[in-house]
C-alpha cells in the first residue's frame, strides 16, 4: 500500500503570523528518483510547495532556493 499524502497547511501552521522567509533545498530534477515523471513532476511538485506556502508568507517576505548544481560523469 502507498503512503498516504499529508496535507501542505503552513498557515495553519503559523497560527496567523505570516513568515518573513522561506528557505528550502528542494529534491533536484533528475538527481533522484522520487517520481518517473522527470521534470515535469518536478515542476507541478514544486508549484505545490510554493502555492500552499504563498499563504503563511508575508506580503514583504523572501523565497530562497537552494537549486544546487547538476554534475554528469563525462
Amino acid at each position: 500500500m502507498a503512503p498516504r499524502a499529508i496535507p501542505l497547511r503552513p498557515a495553519a501552521l503559523m497560527d496567523g503570523e505570516q513568515a518573513k522567509l522561506l528557505f528550502t533545498s528542494p529534491p533536484y530534477a533528475n538527481q533522484r528518483h522520487y517520481t518517473t515523471g522527470g521534470i515535469d513532476d518536478w515542476d507541478t511538485l514544486m508549484q505545490g510547495v510554493f502555492g500552499a506556502a504563498s499563504p503563511a508568507m508575508a506580503e514583504d517576505g523572501q523565497v530562497l532556493v537552494n537549486l544546487g548544481l547538476v554534475h554528469r560523469e563525462g
